[in-house]
């Protein structure tokens, strides 16, 4: 079906202090993912304020005129609790992320749980959220998962290889279990399946291909399996569901991980693969007329959506719609209007911290903030595309 989605948004929303307060009161310092020992507590008070909270910003959504909502990922810590909320064979993270901001500070978070041994489903947790979003709405009705490519750059470089005994191995049965996981969600009322942080751009953009390197292991190699994992995924996907890729440089307390998007290096193959989105972290292009938009030539005339995040959420400053308008304008020299998009760059709460110090929780970014720029995108769509 045609795309015509003009005004997206990546999936996170800051969450309100009720609900932020009986998050730390359930997880421990350090959670990111449900383990043997969170599974046990008694999460019910939690779920009626994640209720309470998702069927107000559903609301607030389409009261904006959004054409996709989002249950603001209320119910995970991460974005990718999606797939480590719903497995075994994990253990808690081993390793921290460091975020850096554009003044050059830099903040630890958790890193993801570790693959450890053959991951199993337990639960669908995505399809959960879509069956309850789904309940509230006739819009457009988003989830996120990671992608493949994460999961297979995950197993490759952890312990987790050993209990697959090579990446092709783990490739296939990591992909098998989150394809269940999707088909759950879409069976659920899901009709956007969103994909985060494509792991090759990533490797490619930042110190980790150089890690990745040091320790005798074939990059390129490594990578291709990654692309065909993501290729792989959405094969035979209902037409009715749309797919998207979100490219991401990281996003936590206002900071990033990666330095740039790393488009230059991959931007061909990364635009061939076969979704009908993807989701750009563009901020740094608005308001600049010197910026480099030649890998948006790469997109295939007449194939996806490129969504330009011209709006960030690492700031609680409110856009120009003149200037988003003129950035779009100079993409549009590129790649057809037609072709073209906007959201934020990145998701407004991309990570919670359970950590016992003050590091934030989500983005230095306030409420009132991200719902002027969520409706500051729908009228610009509306100016731009009609």
């Amino acid at each position: 079906m045609p795309d015509t989605i003009r005004a997206d948004h990546i999936g996170s929303l800051l969450r309100p202090p009720a609900l932020l307060e009986e998050i730390h009161e359930i997880y421990d310092a350090g959670h990111t993912a449900l383990l043997a020992a969170e599974r046990a507590k008694d999460r019910t008070r939690l779920h009626q304020l994640e209720d309470e909270a998702i069927r107000r910003v559903v609301a607030r959504q389409q009261d904006l005129g959004l054409e996709v909502v989002t249950d603001g990922e209320f119910r995970r810590l991460m974005y990718f609790n999606s797939f480590f909320d719903a497995v075994d064979g994990l253990a808690p993270s081993a390793s921290k992320l460091h975020f850096r901001g554009d003044d050059g500070s830099v903040v630890e978070h958790e890193g993801p749980v570790a693959i450890v041994g053959r991951v199993a489903k337990r639960e669908s947790p995505a399809a959960a959220e879509a069956q309850f979003v789904s309940g509230l709405t006739d819009r457009t009705v988003k989830v996120a998962f990671p992608t493949a490519s994460f999961l297979v750059g995950q197993a490759a470089l952890g312990p987790g290889i050993e209990a697959y005994g090579s990446t092709e191995e783990a490739s296939a049965q990591l992909v098998g279990v989150l394809r269940e996981l999707v088909d759950d969600a879409v069976a659920a009322g899901a009709t956007y399946v969103q994909f985060d942080v494509s792991g090759y751009m990533m490797l490619s953009a930042s110190p980790l291909g150089q890690l990745v390197r040091s320790r005798g292991i074939d990059l390129d190699a490594l990578l291709e399996q990654m692309l065909e994992a993501d290729r792989r995924l959405v094969a035979g996907l209902p037409d009715h569901v749309t797919i998207c890729m979100h490219q991401c440089r990281g996003n936590y307390a206002s900071r990033y991980l990666a330095d740039h998007d790393g488009l230059g290096e991959l931007g061909e193959t990364f635009f061939s693969l076969p979704y009908d989105r993807f989701t750009l972290e563009w901020d740094g292009h608005v308001e600049r007329t010197d910026a480099d938009y030649a890998a948006l030539e790469r997109v295939p005339p007449g194939g996806p959506t490129v969504v330009l995040g011209v709006v960030s959420t690492r700031h609680p400053e409110l856009e120009s719609a003149d200037a988003i308008a003129a950035t779009v304008d100079r993409a549009a020299r590129h790649v057809a209007l037609e072709q073209l998009a906007i959201s934020p760059q990145c998701g407004f709460s991309s990570a919670l911290t359970t950590s016992d110090d003050d590091r934030p929780d989500g983005n230095l970014i306030d409420e009132d903030a991200q719902w002027r720029k969520l409706e500051l995108l729908v009228t610009t769509a509306q100016r731009i595309w009609g």
